[in-house]
């Protein structure tokens, strides 16, 4: 028990002194919005569970601007380390959501404040990839490069209007 209470310690001063976080987020339009939750084939999600999505419409731009490699998408939203191809096929998830209905995981800010129009949540690390610095965006796992902005949404909100799942290769090639 007073091991892993030292482990977890330790863990959080190494996510404390990582950090280094750049403070421009991207203000949201008021309206409804397309999110993309991106995740292994066959990944469930539970109806009150938290779901890491970003900007469909970002997300789009960063494919279109930086790379159309399912491994390098997956290295620049954290879900893997290096820009390899996955070893296991991923899908998106798309939705069309609020801003109220998400949350922005930023660890320097009291949960329920106001960051660029969008409610802070109580937990930045949770339902975030593993590689997430707490900093409200995603980085490049193992550069620590800024990517795309990240969000928060519960499953049961998301999925409420609808959604779509895609293959990953599919919604990268635009077909």
């Amino acid at each position: 028990m007073i091991h892993a209470l030292v482990s977890f310690l330790l863990l959080g001063l190494g996510q404390a002194e990582a950090r280094d976080c750049d403070d421009s987020l991207q203000r949201l339009a008021d309206e409804r919005l397309s999110v993309a939750w991106v995740s292994p084939v066959g990944g469930r999600a539970m109806k009150h569970q938290q779901l890491s999505v970003v900007s469909t419409t970002a997300l789009r731009q960063w494919i279109d601007r930086e790379s159309t490699e399912p491994g390098r998408l997956l290295q620049a939203l954290g879900l893997q380390k290096k820009s390899t191809t996955p070893r296991r096929d991923y899908m998106i998830t798309l939705f069309e959501v609020t801003p109220e209905q998400m949350c922005r995981p930023v660890l320097d800010e009291e949960p329920g404040a106001l960051v660029e129009g969008m409610v802070v949540c109580d937990n930045p690390f949770k339902a975030m990839p593993r590689h997430y610095k707490g900093c409200g965006y995603h980085t490049v796992a193992g550069t620590d490069d800024r990517t795309l902005d990240a969000y928060r949404v519960i499953w049961s909100d998301a999925a409420s209007q609808g959604f779509v799942v895609l293959p990953l290769e599919r919604f990268i090639s635009g077909r």
